[in-house]
């Protein structure tokens, strides 16, 4: 047997779940189980320091490719939990996640019941009973990030809706989710990237600081709980603290981890085994829109499953023909919990699928999946083709430009196609220079949000540093940026020759100055690598009339370009609320695209016992079925003439 299984053995074994913190007493008057273990989901949320401006609980951007559809804010993590709920303590793991980059992880997770948090020690065997009633968690872990292993980090936790809702938890309902609290971070950016109600959710509070002596056992949160009255920066006005807990030592010393579990899937019950169930799928069921190209069809179950009873049982259909393909577990190794099945052929468009694994899958354990689950899918419509049209028509020739906001990963983050701007034709050459050459400026709202750009100069080719704590009225003065009031992280802008660079300061929604350089070509096309054209934002502005849209090669007069060596077209941002996005800027189209029918695609012949269904039209007189129809009419006219005789 595996270490890796023992070990999963072992906490099967040991499985629990969070004690009800409502005192000793109440918690003897619940007939529920003693032990429960959990698989869990959630979202990992890095929020910046306590400070002034943009600093304060801002949510750092991760430009690792795992982060989620939240703009990189959020980082999905998975793991499991375990806690026993007659004595109020339990542990977790967090499985390995990339952060920036480098991997992360976590060791060492314990957490226990602390009731309200008044109690004014750490000792487990206080609790709940000397904290008070309340639904509070303290955890505690050593978190390990790139080369740095052992950080120090602490949470509180509130977990209402796991207590209200563990009582329920059996073998045919095991999941918990989209119930307890909102997190703390929910409320970041106003609000504009909600996680909704969660089983344990981030609280605000922090804890007293333990002490080094006490770094081993717990981290570095000791009771009791300290309110946190800052007021994050980009949250309500009513609203103060910052999730999490501020990190007293390591690269990210004063910034606040969130942990947020969203969904707890119970894997054991007082040690015997919950059966597996599906999770989720790829695509999701009755979904009409799945690429066929490139959206991957996966089926992931609530903890690790054995590979080769995964693969003996999943199948793809499509009108009741099987799909030839392979299954495979997305990590390595003999057991995983998601499972990509990848086709021999490439699926069709506008195509129904039916994918389902039978209860011949089973978990690590041994445990056979509890029922079989099928799920349905339509894949999408042939993608439009575009033709190039002459320059004549293209809307607002001469005039209209366009705004594309990229990821840190260089995809399209969202944009605008209405830009107006006019210059002069005239550069600086001094970072302090007052010639402000430029306007940009469009009608149509930024991701939800009114936007501006101003105070915008055009650079000659040279390599500039600037320092983006300068505002604007210094800007205007031509204070060089040493002598700024207040230092902000430096932005550099390298012009090349024949080239054109700009330096401006950007307001969206709330926030005020933010620094965003471009570099661009001069009549060229916008794209940082060969394809990477169809990445800019073409937005509905560009419908036109007759169905029109910007070509995606087309030349620009200013065409916005990789200002550094990461290959991605822009310059990364600095400050503000997209820190390692980039803003590209592109004026004047010399052509659009009209739209055309897509080509008709057939899907390959499909045998069906023995025969061939084609689409190519066959002559009548090619075929030898007609000669054996005919054959079988004269015969019958012979036999009944042969009858009447």
């Amino acid at each position: 047997m595996s270490t890796l299984r023992q070990t999963r053995l072992t906490k099967s074994a040991l499985a629990a779940a969070v004690a009800l913190s409502l005192g000793a007493g109440a918690m003897a008057n619940r007939a529920y189980a003693n032990t429960y273990g959990f698989s869990f989901a959630g979202e990992f949320t890095m929020l910046q320091p306590a400070g002034t401006g943009t600093s304060s609980g801002a949510p750092m951007v991760n430009t690792s490719a795992n982060a989620n559809s939240w703009k990189g804010y959020r980082t999905d993590i998975t793991g499991t939990l375990s806690y026993d709920t007659t004595t109020g303590v339990g542990s977790g793991t967090i499985a390995p996640f990339t952060f920036f980059g480098a991997t992360a992880a976590a060791q060492n997770f314990t957490f226990q019941a602390i009731g309200n948090g008044t109690c004014t020690n750490n000792d487990p065997t206080q609790y709940p009973a000397g904290c008070g009633a309340g639904n509070l968690m303290l955890g505690n872990m050593l978190f390990n990030w790139n080369t740095t292993i052992g950080i120090p980090v602490s949470v509180v936790m509130d977990a209402t809706g796991f207590f209200n809702a563990i009582g329920q938890v059996s073998t045919s309902n095991p999941v918990i989710t989209g119930v307890g609290v909102l997190p703390a971070s929910n409320y970041m950016d106003n609000a504009k990237y909600p996680i909704g109600d969660v089983p344990i959710a981030m609280t605000t509070s922090n804890t007293t600081n333990c002490g080094a002596a006490a770094l081993n056992l717990h981290p570095s949160g000791c009771l009791p709980l300290i309110a946190d009255t800052v007021v994050p920066y980009g949250y309500n006005p009513a609203q103060t603290g910052i999730g999490g807990n501020p990190m007293i030592a390591g690269p990210f010393g004063g910034f606040n981890a969130n942990f947020d579990f969203t969904k707890l899937i119970a894997t054991s019950i007082n040690g015997a085994a919950v059966p597996p169930m599906v999770t989720t799928t790829s695509p999701t069921a009755s979904s009409t829109s799945a690429n066929p190209l490139t959206t991957p069809i996966q089926i992931t179950f609530s903890e690790p499953m054995q590979e080769s009873t995964v693969a003996a049982t999943f199948t793809l259909t499509s009108g009741g023909n099987p799909v030839a393909g392979t299954v495979t577990p997305n990590v390595s190794g003999q057991y995983a919990a998601q499972f990509t099945f990848t086709p021999t052929q490439t699926l069709a468009y506008s195509t129904a699928y039916t994918a389902s694994v039978s209860t011949g899958a089973t978990s690590e354990l041994g445990t056979p999946l509890s029922q079989a689950y099928t799920w349905n899918f339509t894949t999408m419509a042939a993608p439009v083709v575009f033709s190039c049209t002459p320059s004549t028509v293209v809307p607002n020739a001469g005039t209209a430009g366009n705004f594309t906001m990229l990821t840190g990963q260089g995809t399209a983050f969202g944009g605008t196609n209405d830009v107006l701007h006019t210059w002069d034709g005239t550069t600086n050459n001094t970072v302090n220079g007052t010639n402000f050459d430029m306007t940009i400026s469009s009608v149509t709202p930024f991701d939800g949000f009114a936007w501006t750009a101003h105070d915008i100069r055009a650079f000659a080719p040279g390599t500039y540093t600037f320092n983006t704590g300068c505002t604007a009225p210094e800007l205007r003065a031509g204070t060089l940026p040493s002598q700024c009031a207040a230092q902000g992280a430096p932005l550099t802008l390298t012009v090349n020759l024949g080239q054109v660079g700009a330096l401006m300061l950007f307001d969206w929604n709330t926030t005020k100055d933010i620094y965003v350089a471009d570099v661009w070509n001069q009549h060229a096309p916008w794209s940082s690598g060969p394809g990477t054209e169809n990445g800019l934002w073409t937005g509905p502005t560009w419908g036109g009339p007759s169905g029109l849209m910007v070509n995606p090669k087309t030349n620009w007069t200013l065409a916005s370009t990789a200002g550094t060596s990461n290959g991605i077209n822009g310059i990364p941002m600095v400050n503000g609320p997209f820190i390692g996005f980039s803003a590209n800027f592109n004026f004047d189209a010399s052509d659009t695209c009209t739209a055309t029918a897509p080509p008709v695609t057939q899907a390959p012949d499909t045998k069906v016992s023995g025969c061939t269904i084609s689409a190519t039209p066959v002559s009548p007189f090619k075929r030898s079925d007609w000669f054996v129809l005919l054959g079988f009419v004269g015969w019958l006219g012979w036999w009944r003439r042969k009858r009447r005789s």
